[in-house]
């Protein structure tokens, strides 16, 4: 475990990269200044959400700060009522882009590459299961852990302290629209995830949004 002391580790925090969300073309979803506070920010809004018995799910997008309305992300996340959660992002906008999606995992967690599309992360109470899809060829899939140049693979554990942690990196020059999915099934959780599915509002609580962030 590593302790904050230098102000890199506050962009970091700031920044897109530290977050389960994507980065466009390597720039920031919200300005961040010299200071690392917040200048210009993203426009989020919320475009749906219902809760039945066979599903709870929301779905919002969020436009960078530096977009004019020309590229907009969108995510839907939805739990099932066997447990199993989809994320879709659909990248709406014209022309070519560098897209790179993270998705960062617990720092007690063990995460491998079982093939180019899937990972899966261990624990003692059960195992995690992530498909990547795509209409379109799928972005390959790396895993990065504690890296300091960039900082890349960190968690905030208090406001002074951080743990190294794997996250999932997929990254790739894609023609927009673009539309990629992960697809996440959680053994050993179930039953749990199954009531939990049936009560609303719980999939805000369960599953944080990334869209922007302060």
């Amino acid at each position: 475990m590593k302790e904050l002391g230098n102000p890199d580790w506050n962009r970091y925090f700031r920044s897109t990269a530290a977050h389960n969300t994507l980065i466009i073309d390597g720039r920031e979803q919200s300005d961040i200044s010299e200071h690392h506070d917040v200048g210009a920010q993203a426009r989020a809004r919320l475009n749906s959400y219902h809760s039945n018995s066979s599903e709870v799910a929301i779905c919002a997008e969020v436009e960078p700060y530096w977009s004019s309305g020309e590229t907009i992300h969108q995510r839907e996340i939805s739990l099932d009522a066997l447990g199993e959660i989809t994320i879709r992002d659909h990248v709406r906008g014209t022309g070519s882009h560098r897209l790179q999606w993270l998705l960062h995992f617990a720092p007690d967690l063990e995460v491998e590459l079982r093939d180019p599309a899937t990972v899966v992360a261990r624990h003692d109470s059960g195992a995690l299961t992530c498909e990547l899809r795509s209409p379109r060829s799928a972005p390959p899939l790396r895993l990065v852990r504690g890296e300091r140049s960039p900082l890349q693979g960190w968690v905030a554990q208090s406001s002074a302290r951080v743990a190294a942690a794997w996250v999932l990196i997929a990254e790739a020059s894609v023609a927009l629209p673009y539309e990629l999915s992960f697809h996440i099934r959680i053994d050993g959780r179930k039953s749990e995830l199954r009531e939990r599915s049936h009560a609303s509002g719980q999939l805000e609580s369960t599953f944080h949004l990334a869209g922007t962030h302060t």
